[in-house]
């Protein structure tokens, strides 16, 4: 075996293990995004809802872990924040990773590619960009800009109901904003990666 070869080698098994990863990345971001909306369904539900949705969690309580105790909504909210502000988090970061994933393939696909005649080790790269179809830019669209800004809506409404119908600032309340503010935070972050990465 040559060295070209031993290095054509080394590059092709680098560039399926680094797919390999992207893929196990790719499903951790999808499930953290649908574990995100159900948080964000929440929050809603306690914004319009708040007096069902203590109801329902404390019934929820006392069937899963057999307890008779009722739980104040302003804990249950701030479970929701802690909530909504780590999975935010974690969606960000699997996102980001599975796009910095993605850049880092198609440059082992341009290092690969000229060793074959055929387009081969162009999938994720320009073969995929290429035939990007419309309805994959819609989506990208809704991920990138409209998701963002829905949760960053659904984040500023809830806490500032909470503020205005508070008739003390209490920990719970200081706790709150101090996750809402964190969500916000993260939400500027990742709208700044994926729109301005150089």
């Amino acid at each position: 075996m040559t060295k070209d070869n031993w290095k054509i080698d080394l590059e092709v098994d680098h560039y399926k293990d680094t797919f390999e990863y992207t893929y196990q990345y790719r499903s951790w971001r999808d499930r953290t995004f649908l574990y995100l909306l159900i948080s964000i369904v929440i929050l809603l539900f306690q914004l319009y809802a708040p007096d069902a949705a203590t109801k329902i969690f404390n019934k929820t309580v006392k069937e899963l872990l057999s307890l008779e105790l009722k739980i104040d909504i302003s804990f249950l909210t701030s479970i929701v924040w802690f909530a909504t502000l780590g999975l935010s988090i974690r969606y960000f970061q699997a996102v980001t990773t599975v796009d910095r994933h993605y850049d880092y393939l198609h440059k082992l696909e341009e290092a690969i590619s000229p060793y074959f005649d055929a387009p081969a080790f162009t999938r994720e790269g320009n073969r995929y960009i290429e035939g990007y179809p419309l309805f994959s830019n819609w989506v990208a669209l809704v991920y990138s800009i409209l998701f963002p800004c829905v949760l960053l809506v659904v984040v500023l409404v809830k806490i500032i109901n909470e503020i205005s119908l508070a008739i003390s600032v209490t920990p719970l309340l200081v706790i709150n904003c101090i996750f809402a503010f964190s969500t916000v935070i993260s939400i500027f972050l990742y709208q700044l990666f994926i729109h301005f990465k150089k």
